[in-house]
């Protein structure tokens, strides 16, 4: 049988979690035999640079030690979601100057085309644990992103109700830059199969609802696909993408329709008869005939005996 994506991306994981010797928020295990490292603790480890040849694969475990007591220190043993400042703090500590270059984006344009091992075979997730990178060539780069998948994974595990505050910082830029498609393609992946999934306090709808009205695209379309993921009570997912409905992405958009559609809720039938008079919408006629479809199926599903106006 073929692996499954998300069995990837978990066995990756416990690859880069798995080679701590303290009983921490990311420790998933001890391995006394691993030697202690020398180096002192405010200094990013170069984890994925010990990775770069598979050989070394056995001796990476020191590094990764060295990755799970920052960020241990900055986050603790809390279970709860991340505060703006320890968010700000894993920024300071890891965003690095090359991922504010700007992004060349595709001759599509779309987001989805423009990440970073959208031309690979192989998820970043997978690129980060084997340390064969096939898109992220900066090693500076590589050694930091280790440390965001180890965050993304911690907030997943716990709900995933930390994102918004993870991007809060990027939420006004109207130009997406190369580190924000990195955390983009980083967060999707770890929550694949977020855990623990419940209602939403009214503050962490409040961080989602901001989330959703960046003037950034890519926090845009990425609060767009991993809400549902996160929040238990379905009725507040039409609450959420009803927010969209005077979005102008032709790709969040398309991917609104779609969670619509996976909703399966009737509440998201006038929903799909409000982007009808979306500009961006009234300009496409595939976009048109993709929402007029979609809204036909999910009447024929959810209500077969209702009459499609």
């Amino acid at each position: 049988m073929k692996p499954t994506r998300t069995l990837i991306c978990i066995s990756c994981v416990a690859s880069l979690v798995g080679c701590g010797q303290h009983e921490g928020s990311f420790d998933k295990g001890a391995d006394s035999k691993k030697p202690k490292s020398n180096r002192q603790e405010s200094e990013i480890s170069p984890l994925c640079s010990t990775l770069s040849n598979p050989a070394d694969i056995a001796n990476t475990g020191s590094a990764r030690q060295s990755v799970v007591s920052q960020l241990d220190k900055l986050i603790g043993k809390s279970t709860s979601r991340l505060s703006k400042q320890q968010s700000n703090s894993i920024k300071k500590l890891y965003w690095v100057p090359t991922f504010t270059r700007p992004v060349k984006f595709s001759t599509s344009g779309r987001i989805d085309q423009s990440l970073p091992s959208s031309g690979s075979d192989k998820p970043l997730c997978v690129q980060l644990a084997t340390g064969i990178f096939d898109s992220v060539y900066d090693i500076r780069e590589q050694e930091v992103l280790s440390a965001f998948y180890l965050i993304a994974v911690r907030d997943a595990m716990r709900g995933g109700h930390s994102l918004p505050n993870i991007f809060a910082d990027r939420f006004s830029d109207p130009h997406p830059n190369c580190g924000d498609l990195l955390l983009f393609e980083i967060f999707d992946d770890a929550f694949s199969d977020v855990v623990k999934s419940r209602n939403l306090e009214s503050d962490e709808l409040a961080e989602w609802n901001s989330m959703a009205s960046a003037t950034n695209p890519a926090c845009r379309l990425l609060s767009l696909k991993l809400f549902r993921r996160v929040e238990k009570d379905q009725v507040q997912w039409i609450h959420f993408y009803a927010q969209y409905r005077d979005e102008r992405s032709p790709e969040i958009i398309e991917e609104l329709v779609r969670q619509l559609f996976e909703s399966a809720q009737p509440g998201a039938i006038p929903l799909l008869e409000d982007l009808k008079n979306n500009r961006t919408v009234k300009s496409s006629a595939p976009l048109s005939t993709r929402i007029l479809q979609t809204k036909s199926d999910m009447i024929t599903i959810i209500n077969p005996y209702h009459e499609n106006q």
